[in-house]
């Protein structure tokens, strides 16, 4: 992987250091199917701490653990909401000397801007036909690795005009996990041993207040986005107005949404919420997002969330 990459998304992880994403350490909730077609499978944030983050995404939200994964580089958790919508957090380990935290990519990358929006993975049928079909749209793309044969990955870079997130091309064939890994994965024992800081709390809920609409981003070239979302990563386009363009995908339930503007920065604008339910508690944290234009970013997740009736998307 390039040096210059090093605070945006993964280094390359053995084997035994469980990657998150491929759901080694998953509980078995998780969605273990191989996609057909491109798929918009979550969103992720970097945060400094997934305890501090539960609060919000679970008590506030009612998101319902998916389960999550230590490992040496960082931890990761995942939370499903009511519309099927999957919000990931990542973190660093707590547990690195001065020396090895300063070259961690996510204390890199939370050191440079603070919690915030990470990246947004989609998974695809082969990993070697999606990187070629990228590359032949003129895409860079970074960080492969094929070294996992259940969870192959790729990145197309955040520095390219009409890009504006760091985009995850994942192949994820969870059949084809070795079977001491499956093992592992069976016993309840290993998370316990890795220490309180990665227990997941004891509440699940099955009644999520809202829905993850999806992302919104900030992009100036025109001509690069619809290259990206539409041409490389297979979404539907849907013109909502003049300048914003929302793509879907057959079987993700969340969208992008890409606002066109000559004069901003390329890059995350907000996560989109919509209220699915009643409350579980007073979201007190949301009531300030729905009554403003331009949301504020959360405290601890970073990511601005723009709170939506159930029959409208403000844009």
């Amino acid at each position: 992987m390039e040096k210059e990459l090093l605070e945006f998304c993964f280094t390359r992880i053995e084997l035994w250091t469980f990657h998150p994403c491929a759901g080694y350490l998953y509980t078995h909730t998780i969605i273990l199917t191989h996609t057909s077609s491109y798929r918009f499978d979550h969103i992720a944030v970097g945060v400094w701490s997934i305890a501090d983050a539960v609060p919000f995404l679970e008590d506030e939200l009612g998101g319902k653990p998916l389960g999550g994964a230590p490992n040496p580089v960082f931890a990761s958790a995942q939370w499903e909401f009511a519309n099927g919508g999957v919000l990931e957090a990542l973190d660093p380990p707590p547990f690195l000397d001065e020396a090895s935290l300063n070259k961690n990519f996510m204390h890199q990358f939370l050191t440079s801007g603070g919690p915030r929006v990470h990246h947004v993975t989609f998974k695809v049928p082969n990993l070697d036909e999606a990187i070629a079909s990228a590359e032949e749209k003129g895409w860079k793309v970074v960080g492969v690795n094929k070294q996992s044969p259940s969870w192959k990955e790729a990145f197309i870079h955040p520095k390219q005009e009409g890009v504006g997130i760091v985009v995850q091309l994942a192949e994820h064939r969870p059949e084809l996990r070795p079977p001491w890994l499956v093992e592992l994965v069976e016993d309840p024992s290993f998370m316990n041993s890795m220490g309180s800081h990665y227990k997941r709390p004891s509440f699940e809920s099955d009644h999520p207040s809202v829905s993850v609409v999806g992302l919104h981003l900030s992009v100036r070239n025109r001509d690069a986005a619809m290259r990206l979302w539409r041409d490389t990563i297979k979404g539907t386009p849907e013109q909502i107005s003049s300048n914003v363009v929302a793509f879907s995908w057959q079987e993700s339930p969340m969208k992008i949404f890409i606002h066109f503007n000559d004069a901003s920065d390329e890059g995350v604008m907000h996560v989109e919420l919509q209220q699915a339910r009643p409350w579980k508690q007073n979201p007190s944290t949301l009531m300030l997002t729905q009554r403003s234009s331009s949301p504020l970013p959360h405290p601890v997740i970073g990511a601005p969330f723009l709170l939506t009736a159930p029959s409208t998307s403000r844009l």
